[in-house]
């Protein structure tokens, strides 16, 4: 019967030294609790595309990198979305461009304006 202390002794050992190796960032056990959306612009001419990202967080803000994000647009004929966030301003109008993971989501609102007008001759 001295294999089962040595073989709970190794289980917590291991479990002490896979906490360690953490050190306080996100692992698979945390749900996401948040999702951050960003862009380099929330403003673009019709026919433009911009590139927009979103991050999971965990509810210490930790990031989780590795979870699957899903995209949409609240209005798909002012603004389309595609499953990598590039969102393409399709006519003129406002859309919320949302990311959603593991049951959260975040969102951006994005104004679509008219192509620019040309340069007078």
């Amino acid at each position: 019967m001295r294999l089962f202390p040595s073989v709970l002794k190794a289980a917590a050992t291991s479990l002490i030294l896979a906490l360690a190796a953490c050190k306080g960032e996100a692992t698979l056990r945390d749900q996401v609790a948040s999702v951050s959306v960003t862009a380099a612009s929330t403003v673009a001419t019709v026919g433009q595309a911009v590139q927009f990202s979103a991050e999971p967080r965990t509810a210490a803000g930790a990031p989780l990198p590795d979870r699957p994000v899903s995209w949409s647009s609240s209005a798909a004929s002012v603004a389309s979305v595609s499953p990598t966030g590039l969102v393409t301003a399709v006519a003129p109008g406002g859309a919320m461009i949302s990311a959603s993971s593991e049951g959260q989501s975040g969102s951006v609102p994005f104004t679509v304006t008219s192509t620019a007008p040309p340069p007078p001759p």
